[in-house]
């Protein structure tokens, strides 16, 4: 039971700045999830896109559901109080079978053991989530910039004819709460499309194991500062693919403080 009252002093020293930024990205979330479910509501039941769309949306509410864990492993109902309940009830049913059982082995003794180690199973249970709540807080970047790829509609999924020729403005959003530095993006195009040339810096990947996405193109470009809440543009220019089909294009998003974060576009040629 005293592990409980060290492990929630460890708690509460990360409870404040995780809270902060768990809020910031159930807020976030529930943005999104709302801007797609409005996008869901306008497609048909032929639309190639919205099988995908369907699936954005269930991760976005899969997202939620895990952020509000997380704020509740770091609170004190769930750093402190559930433990705790849970190892003064195994101590009271361990110290009570003892008591009225003592010297005799039977099945309600028996019973009244597994109760108490069952309850003391529990509690461990909540304490080890909570030290896990608090080693991520401990490893996370300190950084409130946060990422969205897009294509100009504002959603990754996005129909385009067979064989045409044009440019593709690709959105990087940064929605998060505080300017991002040095920010890297790099997108890798399958071989099916033409990449033409463009204000961006491009390349076919080595067919080597180490590479990402080997046999596609790679097209980078680079910005110095995105401040907060702003967008900017990438003008693909390109060719689409002679078949239709669902063409994923992997995109990495490096930041100075944030690191690497990977996103995806899905082109449907139809």
């Amino acid at each position: 039971m005293s592990i409980t009252i060290p492990t929630y002093a460890i708690c509460v020293s990360f409870l404040g700045r995780e809270s902060k930024r768990t809020l910031f990205e159930l807020d976030r979330r529930r943005e999104d999830l709302e801007r797609k479910t409005r996008e869901l509501s306008s497609k048909v039941g032929t639309d190639p896109g919205l099988a995908s769309l369907k699936a954005e949306i269930k991760e976005y509410e899969k997202d939620i559901a895990n952020i509000r864990g997380k704020l509740g492993n770091l609170s004190a109902w769930g750093a402190f109080a559930l433990p705790f309940a849970c190892f003064a009830l195994a101590l009271f049913m361990a110290g009570y079978g003892f008591a009225v059982y003592e010297g005799v082995i039977s099945g309600a003794a028996l019973g009244w053991g597994m109760l108490s180690v069952s309850f003391s199973a529990i509690g461990m249970v909540f304490l080890v989530r909570s030290l896990y709540e608090v080693n991520r807080a401990v490893l996370r970047p300190e950084s409130l910039s946060s990422f969205r790829v897009s294509f100009d509609s504002g959603s990754t999924v996005k129909e385009f004819p067979v064989s045409q020729p044009g440019t593709v403005d690709v959105l990087i959003h940064n929605f998060g709460r505080e300017m991002a530095e040095n920010v890297m993006v790099e997108l890798f195009i399958p071989p099916e499309f033409q990449v033409l040339p463009g204000l961006y810096s491009m390349g076919v990947q080595p067919p080597y194991p180490s590479m990402n996405y080997p046999g596609t193109t790679g097209v980078t470009q680079v910005f110095d500062d995105m401040h907060e809440d702003t967008v900017n543009i990438l003008p693909l220019n390109i060719v689409m693919p002679p078949k239709p089909g669902k063409y994923p294009v992997h995109v990495n998003l490096w930041e100075r403080r944030l690191g690497k974060s990977s996103h995806d576009l899905i082109f449907i040629i139809t």
